[in-house]
């Protein structure tokens, strides 16, 4: 399904010729391989978690076959992930929960309460950044239509919720772990060292592996010798290396060593050789 959608921002026209990108972002999730710990285990539905990639969320009820819904067998964890192929630099995630169609606040906010979204470089979410969580205390809460800001650098996406019998949970949370995800979009910057909405602006040089923050561009980190939000300046006199925590050895009358390496560039103070 494509349409044509004019949209004006800052006095910019920006033409967009399908579903898979807000403000110039691309969705990065969509039909990207995506999997699940507790699927469906029957043939009678089509509740595969590729469901929840396939841009397609219509119909937002179990009947319909378009959402992502895990095995209902009071399990306390449940976790779908996507992979995006590769490590790209994501803004925000928006989230499509199972409503079965009626106006929110729906029964299934029970379920999707107290969720978590992590970002990672593994499967695993335990290598990777907590993007968000909450313990939600009111009925009817969160809403089923979710955008989180997640402005980091990652390969995998992986929703994630649990209810542990040692933990006391507000009253009105499911009794077991659900993941009924209609769609998730993950929108951000595939192509490598570039940030901004339109994806067109690059990251400053001394970027460590190029990467900066997609809204800022401010480095996530300085190559060796270089500091500050966007690297631009090079260490204190006297310091040098990576994050410029090194200190500089006895140079000669005292001057700075090289910024990048150490090395006394006007050589050695009396009495000592060497690089």
């Amino acid at each position: 399904m494509t349409w044509l959608a004019l949209l004006i921002k800052s006095g910019i026209v920006l033409v967009c010729f399908s579903l898979t990108c807000v403000d110039g972002f691309e969705n990065l999730a969509l039909r990207r391989p995506a999997w699940e710990q507790h699927p469906w285990p029957y043939t009678d539905k089509d509740y595969g978690s590729q469901n929840a990639v396939d841009g397609d969320y219509s119909d937002r009820s179990a009947a319909g076959g378009q959402c992502s819904i895990s095995a209902d067998n009071n399990y306390t964890e449940a976790t779908w992930g996507v992979d995006l192929g590769e490590v790209v630099s994501i803004s925000h995630i928006d989230i499509f929960y199972r409503t079965d169609n009626e106006k929110g606040p729906t029964a299934f906010t029970s379920r999707f309460a107290g969720f978590s979204l992590y970002v990672s470089n593994t499967t695993s979410k335990d290598d990777g950044h907590l993007c968000f969580h909450e313990i939600q205390n009111a009925v009817g809460t969160p809403s089923e239509d979710q955008r989180i800001q997640c402005p980091f650098h990652a390969r995998y996406v992986i929703y994630y919720n649990e209810r542990r019998p040692e933990v006391v949970y507000p009253s009105y949370y499911s009794q077991f772990a659900h993941s009924e995800l209609c769609e998730i979009e993950v929108y951000g910057c595939r192509k490598s060292g570039y940030f901004g909405i339109d994806c067109n602006l690059r990251c400053p040089a001394n970027c460590q592996e190029k990467r900066c923050n997609i809204t800022t561009g401010y480095c996530l980190g300085c190559l060796p010798g270089y500091k500050d939000q966007s690297c631009k300046h090079i260490c204190d006199k006297m310091t040098y290396g990576l994050e410029c925590a090194l200190k500089c050895s006895e140079c000669r009358n005292g001057t700075s060593c090289h910024h990048v390496n150490g090395t006394c560039t006007h050589g050695c103070a009396d009495g000592l050789y060497g690089d």
